[in-house]
């Protein structure tokens, strides 16, 4: 979030608006632009300003939002402002939630007859978990082909296909019982299930990490919502909602790639001194994730002991997160707080406690399936933070930590059966209680982590573009000293971008054919088609007026030079 102020002349009777080139504004009658020596920049720390502006993703150029109200006495705060920030193609993953919740976690589909002394639950979860494992390893090690090929048109509508029809033949058992179909099921709807949500991480990974945090409230309450509300359905319309779903995340995502697709997004790709993009560690993504994984796993079996280990790891898990997403929204802006996280808060709490107060079940077997989707929602969450702390691409994050999740947790459960059936109670709690404690400093370090890094970024991004403005700490001005002399290569190409307007899409290409990538290394680095580059690098030929990526790149080259002179 981006806090700039525009203040405005007295004789301003207007509300001042700002379009999609953000260059002109209507003044009283006279429609016409107002002089550049009426517009003054501001500090974020100047809280003086009569106008206040959000950085959200209202406006299409996804910058800034005027979110005040001109009155007889000046200008107020619209308090309604902070719903522009709710993304609707972040929301539509709640689809491929309340899937899994129907599939795995309800007992919709759950016909009650064991297979060799298996349960049908049990069988398609091992099946669809090896199958989705399988793929997404595939996909781990090859990236771009497998994004390229599950952003295509044929595998954007066969995916939910398969993964619907996996669901179809797995509620067929119901009629006409079978082990075949059961297994079979699960293949399908673990490999097709596993595209869906490499894409839906690609959708999360393309928008900024302070909209994500901003989301994750919300989001967080319509899935709990759903999972709640749907053991009151009707059992024939529950099974309709399984194979249904799967399609409603295809066509969710279809509209979450329109849609920011249309939208045009800043620059924020990151590059070292040479120019070349930093390499991440996966190791601590891998040994946060299967520690969490495994504890998760584990916890449930200990329940003989007295103590429901598992649902405790969730509140304190719930309680964690909940309050890095607080503090880092509360940071960012005091005024959207309350609608962006004390609303949903509050939603929250008044869906769970109706909730736990007339199941019929425990306090655990309410709660624990919810908290598990919550957990496939929280992954999601963590691993593009984490994709975008260490510039890597969020898709193959988000499978390195659900192929880490999918086999620690296939491990904690079978090494907690056993432990329950060789240990007594005494061992029991002693294991419970180490694995949960671990598992909830190991959490509270990563988020502790996540926040240092997440503000430190903040810092130096709001005062790089407070400039000669703002008046730093000692640390930011010695940064900004050093960075002076060399401008940030991402800032000089978020400068041309937007003078000439460029779209979301023609940013990214823009960007590689400014560090000389060929078509086909752009066709490989975005994993879109031939056809796709060559219409993106007409357009931006054109709004640029070049007519080579020579030119591009004396263009970026003279731009950067321009931005050390006048430093």
């Amino acid at each position: 979030m981006l806090p700039y102020f525009l203040l405005a002349s007295s004789s301003m009777t207007r509300r001042l608006r700002i379009d999609r080139t953000a260059s002109e504004a209507i003044i009283g009658r006279q429609h016409r632009p107002p002089p550049r020596a009426f517009l003054t920049v501001f500090a974020p720390s100047d809280r003086k300003s009569p106008i206040r502006t959000l950085w959200a993703p209202g406006n299409k150029r996804g910058g800034i939002v005027d979110n005040t109200r001109s009155t007889a006495t000046g200008p107020s705060y619209d308090p309604l402002s902070p719903l522009q920030t709710i993304r609707p193609d972040l929301l539509g993953f709640v689809f491929h939630l309340s899937w899994l919740y129907l599939l795995f976690y309800s007992s919709a589909v759950d016909s009650g007859r064991p297979f060799g002394g298996a349960d049908t639950t049990d069988i398609i979860y091992l099946s669809s978990a090896v199958a989705l494992a399988l793929t997404l390893f595939v996909g781990a090690i090859r990236t771009k082909a497998f994004m390229r090929v599950a952003e295509s048109k044929p595998c954007a509508l066969l995916a939910p296909a398969v993964t619907a029809l996996g669901t179809l033949l797995y509620c067929m058992q119901l009629i006409v019982p079978s082990l075949a179909l059961v297994i079979c099921g699960g293949i399908l709807t673990g490999a097709g299930s596993s595209v869906l949500a490499a894409r839906w991480a690609s959708v999360f990974g393309n928008v900024g990490s302070r909209v994500v945090i901003a989301n994750f409230p919300t989001i967080l309450v319509v899935i709990v919502a759903i999972c709640v509300s749907i053991g009151y359905l009707p059992h024939e319309l529950c099974l309709a909602l399984l194979v249904l779903l799967p399609l409603c995340s295809g066509g969710a995502l279809q509209f979450a790639r329109r849609y920011q697709r249309s939208r045009e997004a800043h620059v924020e790709r990151r590059h070292d001194a040479d120019g070349t993009r930093r390499r991440a560690h996966y190791a601590p993504l891998i040994a946060l994730v299967g520690l969490i994984g495994f504890t998760v796993a584990l916890l449930p079996s200990f329940e003989v002991s007295g103590a429901n280990y598992g649902l405790l790891f969730y509140l304190i898990a719930a309680v964690l997160v909940l309050g890095f997403v607080g503090t880092t929204i509360f940071l960012a802006d005091r005024r959207s707080f309350p609608v962006l996280f004390l609303a949903p808060l509050a939603m929250l709490a008044l869906i769970l406690l109706p909730f736990a107060q007339y199941s019929t079940e425990t306090l655990g077997d309410a709660f624990y399936p919810v908290g598990n989707i919550a957990f496939e929602l929280l992954l999601l969450f963590g691993t593009v933070l984490f994709a975008q702390a260490t510039d890597r691409s969020p898709a193959k994050t988000f499978m390195i930590g659900r192929i880490t999740l999918a086999l620690f947790d296939m491990a904690g459960s079978f090494l907690g059966q056993h432990l329950v059936h060789l240990g007594d109670a005494t061992i029991l709690v002693q294991l419970s209680g180490v694995c949960l404690f671990a598992a909830s400093e190991l959490l509270l370090l990563a988020l502790v982590v996540s926040y240092l890094g997440h503000s430190r970024r903040s810092l130096g991004g709001a005062s790089a573009k407070a400039g000669a403005a703002t008046t730093p700490a000692a640390p930011v001005v010695a940064a900004k000293a050093v960075d002076a002399a060399v401008p940030r290569r991402n800032e000089v190409l978020a400068r041309i971008a937007d003078r000439f307007a460029l779209s979301e899409r023609e940013r990214d290409v823009f960007v590689l054919l400014a560090e000389g990538r060929s078509a086909a290394r752009i066709q490989e680095d975005l994993c879109i088609a031939a056809g796709t580059v060559n219409y993106h690098t007409r357009n931006i030929f054109q709004k640029l007026g070049v007519h080579s990526r020579q030119e591009i790149i004396d263009l970026v080259h003279d731009e950067a030079a321009t931005a050390r002179n006048a430093d």
